[in-house]
């Protein structure tokens, strides 16, 4: 009786287990970006550090002093880091291209060599 229970537990389990993993398995929602996409992305990105490269330049132009240039370095860094946090959003999703953290080299699911 034991034997039987536990033969029907385990033919049980064959059918119940890779359900489960298959519910479990992380879904890929978003699909990769297109050419056109990524192309337009990239020049706003360009777009908006040429704006701040302008306004960095401007600042530097109208500083009288050390501390003026310090507070222009500030204000430009601090405009960088947050670039930087915008683009980690963008990390994984092929956006960027290659060593970005998508499909290129480098990102999940890249060629490793082995």
């Amino acid at each position: 009786m034991i034997r039987a229970f536990l033969a029907a537990a385990i033919v049980a389990s064959m059918f119940v287990v890779p359900v489960f993993a298959a519910e479990s398995a992380p879904q890929q929602s978003t699909t990769a970006p297109t050419f056109e996409q990524r192309q337009a992305h990239m020049l706003k990105m360009i777009d908006e550090r040429l704006s701040s490269l302008q306004a960095g330049k401007t600042c530097v132009q109208a500083a009288k002093s050390n501390d003026d240039l310090n507070a222009c370095r500030e204000k430009h860094m601090a405009e960088m880091r947050e670039k930087r946090s915008e683009m980690q959003k963008y990390r994984g999703t092929g956006m960027g291209g290659p060593g970005m953290g998508g499909a290129g080299m480098g990102g999940p699911g890249a060629p490793t060599g082995k």
